[in-house]
């Protein structure tokens, strides 16, 4: 009961409390503020202006005609960042794609964006403010993603990069007869070697521009070598898509052959992982885990491996991709994949930066995004338990000053 009155107080006070107007200040008073610096502060005041978070801290004058909300005794959090999805896609669009070339570095998931997929609803409620969508397709070079927010008035205001992360998939499908077996072995081999080829061509160009005294000429460059040019000079990450170990072994070969920053997504079937990547600067979005792994052998993998990750201090987010509402990978089930670390031994704020400091740093906006800080956006979720209890979400998310849910459980 006493539950029900706190949240219909909040809805109230969403009903009476209007947008701010451009650049005059809104203020967060009261709450415990999880700034993912290090510290929290108790009964913190967050000022906002213009979308951007312009004061933090306990001593405030606050102009008594100044737009108010209370977070007393609530608990306040950067807005959540998943770093890889397919909402906003339609697998149809690759299924109907008639192109036969096997990379496609300059294929733009921006163009092909459908903003009225619900995930993006599903992904704000459940305080997602930033997502990371990347191509559908398998190909071997498929194209880069956006980053963008999960909600926002002008489309263009809510694009944070429109070339996020470039995708190379070397998942191959496993096969049983020995007919298929040949056949994706042939796959396997032309498909690494267009990859190789089309860097090989973009490093030989990149080269040429680092030789050239002045502002060499684009005339006659391709889009497709512009991207993987960006991609060499470590301007955009690369997802390299991965499960075994002869495709991982192809995927460290690629990355460390033309001075790559690579992010290895999937990875669930490799018990040795973290060995073999000890010291090296690699991202990893591994998983989804699950409370009880269906498969006897997953168990090992999933809890230790995963925890092992953490330990040894790599950048991880664990993998939920779609608009699922079954099943543990849904993209709604973010949060509850930072409580199940946890269980991992994972401590808090390890768990909490999995899902706010370490995807920003893997996209390279930590300047705008994953923290709690001047001059980042204000994008923020507020809630009346702990975040990492089960089953928690936020009462209020808010996406660049804006409130853009309402309190519901």
């Amino acid at each position: 009961m006493e539950y029900r009155i706190k949240i219909a107080c909040w809805l109230v006070l969403l009903l009476i409390l209007p947008p701010s107007a451009e650049g005059e200040a809104f203020f967060i008073v009261g709450g415990d503020i999880l700034t993912m610096t290090g510290k929290t502060i108790d009964n913190g005041i967050i000022r906002i202006e213009s979308g951007k978070i312009t004061y933090i801290g306990r001593r405030l004058n606050i102009p008594s005609t100044a737009l108010q909300m209370d977070a007393t005794d609530k608990f306040i959090t950067p807005g959540f960042i998943v770093a890889h999805s397919t909402i906003g896609l339609s697998a149809d669009h690759f299924t109907a794609d008639s192109t036969q070339d096997l990379v496609t570095p300059g294929y733009r998931v921006i163009d092909h964006l459908d903003l009225t997929d619900p995930g993006f609803a599903e992904a704000s409620l459940h305080g997602i403010t930033t997502v990371n969508i990347m191509p559908y397709s398998k190909r071997p070079i498929a194209g880069v993603g956006v980053l963008i927010k999960t909600d926002g008035t002008r489309f263009w205001d809510r694009v944070i990069d429109r070339t996020s992360a470039l995708s190379i998939f070397l998942i191959q499908d496993q096969v049983t007869s020995v007919v298929e077996r040949e056949r994706s072995l042939a796959s396997e081999v032309e498909a690494i070697l267009e990859i190789r080829t089309n860097l090989q061509r973009a490093l030989e160009l990149k080269q040429s521009r680092d030789n050239i005294a002045g502002t060499p000429s684009d005339e006659g460059i391709s889009g497709h070598l512009e991207v993987l040019l960006n991609a060499l000079n470590q301007e955009i990450p690369v997802m390299i898509y991965a499960r075994t170990p002869t495709e991982i072994e192809r995927g460290i070969s690629l990355y460390e052959d033309f001075d790559l920053h690579p992010i290895f997504v999937n990875m669930g079937l490799v018990d040795q992982l973290v060995e073999r990547f000890v010291g090296q600067a690699i991202d990893f979005i591994p998983g989804p885990v699950e409370q009880a792994a269906s498969q006897q052998w997953m168990a090992p993998v999933e809890f230790g491996l995963i925890g092992d990750l953490f330990r040894q201090k790599f950048r991880t987010q664990i993998l939920v991709n779609d608009f699922g509402v079954e099943g543990s990978g849904g993209i709604r089930n973010l949060l509850y994949q930072a409580a199940v670390l946890q269980r991992l031994g994972v401590s808090s704020e390890e768990a909490l930066r999995s899902i706010t400091v370490y995807p920003a740093e893997m996209l390279g906006v930590d300047d705008r995004l994953g923290t709690i800080e001047v001059g980042k956006d204000a994008d923020l979720n507020i809630f009346s338990a702990p975040p990492l209890e089960m089953q928690t979400v936020p009462d209020i998310v808010i996406i660049n000053g804006e409130v853009v849910t309402e309190a519901r459980r």
